[in-house]
C-alpha cells in the first residue's frame, strides 16, 4: 500500500485548455497496471471542451460548483456529485463558481 498526499504531487497544465489542470495521482509510477487516478482542478470560467474516448469514466466532486454536460443535456454538479460517463460519449465540463472545481477521475492505463 502506498499513502501520499495527493496535494504533493506537482500539477500539470492541460494542453489547449487554460485553467485547467490535471494531478496524476496514481499511476504506472506508483505500480498501477490497470487505473489511473487524477486530479483536475478548473479555474472560475475554465472550461473542458466537448471530448470522447474509448473508455468509460467515473469522476467525484470535490469542491466548486459547475456544469457537466453529456448527451446533449447539463447537468449541475457540487461536492459529492458522482458521475459515469459511457465510453465514446462525448462530455464536457464548465466552472460556473467563484472557487476552483475539483473532481477526482478514473481512467484506464491501457488501450486494450
Amino acid at each position: 500500500m502506498k499513502n501520499k498526499p495527493w496535494h504533493n504531487v506537482p500539477a500539470e497544465a492541460v494542453e489547449g485548455m487554460p485553467g485547467v489542470s490535471i494531478r496524476w495521482v496514481v499511476g504506472e509510477d506508483d505500480g498501477a497496471e490497470n487505473f489511473a487516478m487524477r486530479v483536475f482542478d478548473v479555474e472560475p470560467r475554465a472550461t473542458i471542451p466537448s471530448h470522447h474516448h474509448w473508455y468509460e469514466q467515473e469522476m467525484f466532486i470535490l469542491s466548486g460548483e459547475g456544469v457537466a454536460e453529456a448527451g446533449g443535456e447539463e447537468e449541475r454538479v457540487g461536492p459529492g456529485s458522482v458521475l459515469w460517463v459511457e465510453p465514446d460519449e462525448p462530455h464536457a465540463f464548465r466552472n460556473t463558481g467563484d472557487d476552483v472545481l475539483r473532481f477526482v477521475c478514473c481512467v484506464p492505463l491501457r488501450n486494450d
